[in-house]
């Protein structure tokens, strides 16, 4: 499978455009109108691209690198993009049209409009209810720890004397965790289309794309400057690195940079230090001007202010 993705359109598009991709068929038997199975190209909505040459990139990646999270990730986004095919095979070379919608891969975008990625299941339940949580809803109740364990302590009113079956166990475990809400789903799968007013939808992945790593390496990918001109691979291990620290640093706060163009001292690093700079040129420029104490002659480097 195959499409073209660069730095200088990575969150451009236009809603009314497509663009070709490449892919090949299993089965000779789906080959519509004679094509050859080996090459068959469709025409998807221009939006879909970035995504799609993401997963093209992380299936490579998985080859070459044989860590866990690679593997995992490469086997994860075969499953997307072969799903992804058995949607756009039906169609002519002509495609289903720029108007159209991807059940497979319309759910993953808008997840990341609102900086979810799609990790594990349980992080992106706790995504969706954050992202579909107004500060007039009731409160969210506090989820329990991540720890599968059950023990006597996770609630007083368990009767300690008592054994409880697994149906009991995995029904007091839900209580415990709270999963999301009609409203929280509506208000993150059905409030924004994330291929039609590019401007706006633009300026939401650009502000959340720092939360997903995925989104990061993808970026360091295709504009070639992976830091000092380390493989993939190393590039792929330092956003693991930096993922780590850049949720360590967001759990002890209630503060996350949801204004647009306006960025966290932490985001700030984890951008430098991935060189990102030229990307996020306009938000680390209206730091220094907000701030001009993060530069000065002697210390011209941003991220050597940061570290410090």
């Amino acid at each position: 499978m195959g499409c073209s993705v660069t730095a200088e359109d990575f969150l451009s598009w236009d809603p009314k455009a497509t663009q070709r991709i490449r892919f090949q068929l299993m089965d000779p038997k789906d080959a519509v109108n004679g094509e050859d199975p080996a090459s068959q190209t469709r025409h998807i909505p221009e939006g879909y691209c970035r995504i799609v040459h993401q997963f093209i990139c992380e299936v490579q990646l998985g080859k070459d690198c044989h860590a866990y999270e690679a593997e995992r990730r490469m086997i994860y986004a075969s499953r997307v993009t072969d799903e992804f095919i058995e949607e756009i095979k039906p169609f002519d070379r002509d495609g289903p049209g720029a108007n159209w919608r991807s059940k497979v891969l319309t759910p993953i975008l808008q997840r990341q409009l609102v900086g979810i990625s799609d990790v594990y299941s349980w992080s992106v339940n706790r995504g969706v209810m954050a992202a579909g949580y107004e500060p007039k809803d009731p409160p969210v109740p506090e989820a329990a720890e991540d720890n599968e364990e059950f023990t006597d302590d996770t609630d007083d009113d368990l009767d300690e004397d008592r054994e409880y079956s697994t149906e009991e166990i995995t029904a007091r475990r839900r209580q415990l965790r709270p999963r999301p809400t009609i409203l929280h789903a509506t208000r993150t799968y059905l409030e924004f289309d994330p291929l039609e007013d590019q401007k706006k939808m633009s300026e939401m992945y650009r502000r959340n794309l720092i939360y997903i790593r995925e989104m990061r390496w993808h970026l360091g990918v295709v504009s070639n400057h992976t830091p000092h001109k380390s493989t993939h691979v190393s590039f792929f291990q330092l956003t693991l690195q930096n993922q780590d620290y850049l949720q360590e640093c967001l759990s002890n706060s209630a503060i996350r940079g949801d204004l647009p163009g306006m960025l966290l001292l932490q985001e700030a690093l984890v951008i430098v230090v991935e060189e990102h700079q030229r990307f996020f040129w306009p938000e680390l420029s209206g730091m220094v001007r907000r701030n001009p104490s993060l530069i000065s002659d002697s210390r011209t480097s941003l991220c050597h202010v940061i570290v410090q």
